[in-house]
Protein backbone atom coordinates (compact mmCIF):
# COMPACT_ATOMS: atom_id res chain seq x y z
CA UNK A 1 0.00 0.00 0.00
CA UNK A 2 1.85 3.14 -1.02
CA UNK A 3 0.44 7.10 -0.60
CA UNK A 4 -1.36 8.39 -3.95
CA UNK A 5 -0.33 11.90 -3.35
CA UNK A 6 2.90 12.32 -1.13
CA UNK A 7 1.44 15.61 0.15
CA UNK A 8 -1.93 13.22 1.34
CA UNK A 9 -0.42 10.12 2.45
CA UNK A 10 -2.75 8.50 4.73
CA UNK A 11 -0.84 5.34 4.86
CA UNK A 12 1.20 4.71 7.96
CA UNK A 13 4.15 2.55 6.72
CA UNK A 14 3.79 -0.44 8.84
CA UNK A 15 3.52 -4.23 8.92
CA UNK A 16 0.38 -4.80 10.08
CA UNK A 17 -1.04 -7.98 10.97
CA UNK A 18 -4.95 -8.62 10.62
CA UNK A 19 -6.43 -11.65 11.95
CA UNK A 20 -9.96 -12.79 10.55
CA UNK A 21 -12.28 -15.90 10.55
CA UNK A 22 -11.48 -18.02 7.65
CA UNK A 23 -15.51 -18.52 6.95
CA UNK A 24 -15.68 -14.17 6.58
CA UNK A 25 -13.28 -14.43 3.38
CA UNK A 26 -15.89 -15.27 1.04
CA UNK A 27 -17.69 -12.27 2.33
CA UNK A 28 -14.87 -10.01 2.68
CA UNK A 29 -12.94 -10.71 -0.48
CA UNK A 30 -15.58 -8.88 -3.28
CA UNK A 31 -15.69 -6.24 -0.89
CA UNK A 32 -12.07 -5.94 -1.06
CA UNK A 33 -12.04 -5.99 -4.79
CA UNK A 34 -14.84 -3.46 -4.73
CA UNK A 35 -11.88 -0.83 -2.91
CA UNK A 36 -9.28 -1.82 -5.01
CA UNK A 37 -8.04 -5.12 -4.20
CA UNK A 38 -6.07 -6.91 -7.37
CA UNK A 39 -5.24 -10.75 -6.31
CA UNK A 40 -3.16 -12.78 -7.86
CA UNK A 41 0.73 -13.07 -9.05
CA UNK A 42 0.42 -11.29 -12.05
CA UNK A 43 -0.26 -7.98 -9.75
CA UNK A 44 2.93 -8.87 -7.39
CA UNK A 45 7.00 -8.44 -8.72
CA UNK A 46 7.96 -11.90 -10.10
CA UNK A 47 10.92 -11.52 -7.40
CA UNK A 48 8.67 -11.18 -4.29
CA UNK A 49 6.04 -13.87 -5.49
CA UNK A 50 9.39 -16.38 -6.13
CA UNK A 51 10.94 -15.57 -2.88
CA UNK A 52 7.60 -15.78 -1.08
CA UNK A 53 6.44 -19.42 -2.61
CA UNK A 54 10.04 -20.71 -1.76
CA UNK A 55 8.90 -19.98 1.53
CA UNK A 56 6.34 -22.29 1.70
CA UNK A 57 3.87 -20.86 3.23
CA UNK A 58 0.17 -22.00 3.66
CA UNK A 59 -1.49 -19.11 1.66
CA UNK A 60 -5.04 -18.45 0.64
CA UNK A 61 -4.23 -15.90 -1.30
CA UNK A 62 -1.71 -12.93 -2.74
CA UNK A 63 -2.77 -9.40 -3.87
CA UNK A 64 -1.93 -5.77 -3.78
CA UNK A 65 -4.15 -2.59 -2.84
CA UNK A 66 -3.77 0.39 -3.83
CA UNK A 67 -5.89 3.23 -1.84
CA UNK A 68 -6.69 4.39 1.57
CA UNK A 69 -5.35 2.64 5.05
CA UNK A 70 -8.39 3.97 6.82
CA UNK A 71 -11.30 2.64 4.23
CA UNK A 72 -9.15 -1.17 4.36
CA UNK A 73 -8.76 -1.64 8.24
CA UNK A 74 -12.73 -0.64 8.04
CA UNK A 75 -13.20 -3.01 5.55
CA UNK A 76 -11.88 -5.90 8.05
CA UNK A 77 -12.89 -3.86 11.18
CA UNK A 78 -16.15 -6.34 11.67
CA UNK A 79 -14.28 -9.16 10.92
CA UNK A 80 -11.39 -9.57 13.12
CA UNK A 81 -10.79 -12.43 15.60
CA UNK A 82 -8.36 -12.15 18.33
CA UNK A 83 -6.05 -15.43 19.01
CA UNK A 84 -5.43 -16.39 22.44
CA UNK A 85 -2.59 -19.32 21.41
CA UNK A 86 -0.63 -16.47 18.76
CA UNK A 87 3.00 -15.62 20.13
CA UNK A 88 2.86 -12.26 22.10
CA UNK A 89 4.83 -10.41 19.67
CA UNK A 90 2.70 -11.25 16.77
CA UNK A 91 -0.62 -10.29 18.37
CA UNK A 92 -1.49 -6.96 17.14
CA UNK A 93 -2.71 -5.78 20.87
CA UNK A 94 1.10 -5.48 21.05
CA UNK A 95 1.85 -3.71 18.23
CA UNK A 96 2.08 -0.08 19.35
CA UNK A 97 2.33 0.97 15.39
CA UNK A 98 -1.26 -0.71 14.62
CA UNK A 99 -2.88 0.15 17.94
CA UNK A 100 -1.48 3.83 17.65
CA UNK A 101 -2.75 4.17 14.08
CA UNK A 102 -6.46 2.61 14.96
CA UNK A 103 -7.04 5.50 17.74
CA UNK A 104 -5.75 8.06 15.65
CA UNK A 105 -8.39 7.21 12.64
CA UNK A 106 -11.10 6.57 15.92
CA UNK A 107 -10.33 9.91 17.01
CA UNK A 108 -10.59 11.98 14.55
CA UNK A 109 -13.66 9.86 13.64
CA UNK A 110 -15.35 11.19 16.72
CA UNK A 111 -13.70 14.23 16.57
CA UNK A 112 -16.86 16.20 15.73
CA UNK A 113 -18.66 14.79 18.98
CA UNK A 114 -15.77 15.66 21.31
CA UNK A 115 -17.46 18.88 22.81
CA UNK A 116 -20.40 17.74 23.61
CA UNK A 117 -19.32 14.56 26.09
CA UNK A 118 -16.76 14.39 29.08
CA UNK A 119 -13.30 13.05 28.80
CA UNK A 120 -13.52 10.01 30.18
CA UNK A 121 -16.61 9.33 27.99
CA UNK A 122 -14.64 10.02 25.01
CA UNK A 123 -11.97 7.85 26.27
CA UNK A 124 -14.03 5.04 26.12
CA UNK A 125 -16.14 5.65 22.51
CA UNK A 126 -12.54 6.21 21.09
CA UNK A 127 -11.49 2.84 22.49
CA UNK A 128 -14.72 1.55 21.09
CA UNK A 129 -14.52 2.98 17.82
CA UNK A 130 -10.92 1.55 17.27
CA UNK A 131 -12.38 -1.95 18.28
CA UNK A 132 -15.69 -2.19 15.64
CA UNK A 133 -14.26 0.09 12.97
CA UNK A 134 -10.08 -0.63 12.90
CA UNK A 135 -9.96 -3.84 14.54
CA UNK A 136 -7.34 -2.75 16.97
CA UNK A 137 -8.25 -4.50 20.87
CA UNK A 138 -9.69 -1.98 23.20
CA UNK A 139 -8.28 -3.41 26.25
CA UNK A 140 -4.18 -3.30 24.51
CA UNK A 141 -1.46 -1.85 26.99
CA UNK A 142 -1.35 0.86 24.29
CA UNK A 143 -4.90 1.61 23.64
CA UNK A 144 -5.76 3.00 26.70
CA UNK A 145 -2.90 5.90 27.08
CA UNK A 146 -3.43 6.51 23.38
CA UNK A 147 -7.31 7.10 23.79
CA UNK A 148 -6.55 8.70 27.12
CA UNK A 149 -3.85 11.32 25.42
CA UNK A 150 -6.43 12.02 22.24
CA UNK A 151 -9.13 12.85 24.47
CA UNK A 152 -7.50 15.34 26.16
CA UNK A 153 -5.88 16.49 23.15
CA UNK A 154 -9.47 16.86 21.04
CA UNK A 155 -11.09 18.67 24.18
CA UNK A 156 -8.06 21.08 24.34
CA UNK A 157 -7.61 21.95 20.38
CA UNK A 158 -10.65 22.68 19.11
CA UNK A 159 -11.59 25.91 20.37
CA UNK A 160 -7.88 26.65 18.62
CA UNK A 161 -8.84 25.36 14.74
CA UNK A 162 -10.88 27.12 12.31
CA UNK A 163 -12.00 23.85 11.10
CA UNK A 164 -13.25 20.51 11.44
CA UNK A 165 -10.42 17.98 12.78
CA UNK A 166 -9.12 15.96 9.57
CA UNK A 167 -6.58 13.15 9.22
CA UNK A 168 -4.57 11.42 10.78
CA UNK A 169 -2.13 12.65 7.21
CA UNK A 170 1.30 10.73 7.69
CA UNK A 171 4.99 12.41 7.13
CA UNK A 172 8.65 11.50 7.37
CA UNK A 173 10.79 13.35 9.63
CA UNK A 174 11.73 16.15 7.57
CA UNK A 175 8.31 17.05 5.96
CA UNK A 176 6.62 16.49 9.31
CA UNK A 177 9.01 19.02 11.31
CA UNK A 178 8.39 21.73 8.43
CA UNK A 179 4.74 21.65 9.00
CA UNK A 180 4.85 21.31 12.95
CA UNK A 181 6.31 24.50 13.30
CA UNK A 182 2.44 25.79 12.48
CA UNK A 183 1.21 23.95 14.33
CA UNK A 184 -1.36 24.83 17.70
CA UNK A 185 -0.92 21.63 19.90
CA UNK A 186 1.52 18.93 20.05
CA UNK A 187 1.07 15.25 20.67
CA UNK A 188 4.20 14.30 22.31
CA UNK A 189 3.79 10.53 23.34
CA UNK A 190 1.92 9.82 19.79
CA UNK A 191 4.01 11.87 17.91
CA UNK A 192 1.46 14.26 16.06
CA UNK A 193 0.56 17.55 15.91
CA UNK A 194 -2.66 19.79 14.94
CA UNK A 195 -2.57 22.29 12.45
CA UNK A 196 -4.51 25.64 12.97
CA UNK A 197 -6.85 24.52 9.74
CA UNK A 198 -7.51 21.46 11.77
CA UNK A 199 -5.55 18.46 9.71
CA UNK A 200 -3.70 15.94 12.39
CA UNK A 201 -0.25 15.52 11.10
CA UNK A 202 1.43 12.56 12.40
CA UNK A 203 5.43 11.21 12.30
CA UNK A 204 6.28 8.33 10.79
Amino acid sequence: MLPILEDENRFPPIVDNIHIDIKAWDELKPKLIAAGLRLGPEHIPAKFYKAYMEEEVDSLAMGVFEGDYRQLLSLFGGHTKNLDNLLPFLKRENDSSSVRAAILMSSVDLANFSTTIETEQLVQEILKQSELAYGAVSTSRYAKSFAQEMAEALEAVQPKVVNSITGPFWYEQAKYHQHATESVLTLKSLGGCFLVDGRLLCLI
